[in-house]
């Protein structure tokens, strides 16, 4: 099964991990994803072992850890009001 990804739209997503890797889980499990403003259908599910893959490249911890920070940084601000 072909999980590959467009490479210009993937280069928002480098930091969060392997590029694409959420979308490529998502279409590996049997979803429809979309590209763009276009549907792409479903594809068969891929192997248990290919999912697996794809989503040990993601980095969880890296997103809790910004959208923590933002929220952390958003409060000092409030509180502080350092303008």
């Amino acid at each position: 099964m072909d999980l590959s990804c467009d490479p210009a739209r993937d280069e928002r997503l480098h930091g969060l991990g392997e590029p694409g890797a959420l979308s490529q889980a998502s279409q590996g499990a049997g979803n429809a994803v979309f590209r763009g403003n276009k549907d792409r259908p479903a594809l068969p599910p891929a192997s248990e072992k290919e999912i697996s893959a794809v989503q040990a490249t993601l980095r969880p911890g890296l997103v809790a850890a910004v959208g923590f920070g933002g929220v952390v940084l958003i409060a000092w601000l409030m509180m502080f009001k350092p303008f």
